[in-house]
């Protein structure tokens, strides 16, 4: 909530004139802010999480789901897929699909 009310408030300050004639800090402040913004994610571990949040939630979807890529070769199959069709299993991975 931080990272959101400083640059809200500074802005403020600005559109009010309180700052001195022609001085925006809105743009330092935005910078601060982005720091604070990625020392939050970096100390909270997030980048770290989300494969697995990504894994959990896409192996827990009902429907089979397939994914590939622009060239149309397998990146990942969910659980569904396995069961609904089980031609298609991991050993496919990063092969073309017919």
């Amino acid at each position: 909530m931080f990272g959101q009310f400083v640059p809200m408030l500074t802005a403020f300050i600005y559109l009010i004139g309180v700052t001195p004639e022609g001085v925006d800090f809105v743009p330092m402040v935005l910078w601060l802010s982005s720091v604070l913004y990625w020392w939050a994610i970096s100390s909270s571990r997030l980048f770290s999480i989300m494969p697995i949040a990504k894994d959990v939630i896409f192996n827990s979807i009902d429907d089979a789901v397939r994914v590939l890529d622009e060239s149309l070769r397998l990146v990942e199959i969910n659980e569904a897929c396995k069961m609904y069709f089980p031609q298609w299993h991991r050993a496919h991975l990063g092969t073309a699909v017919q």
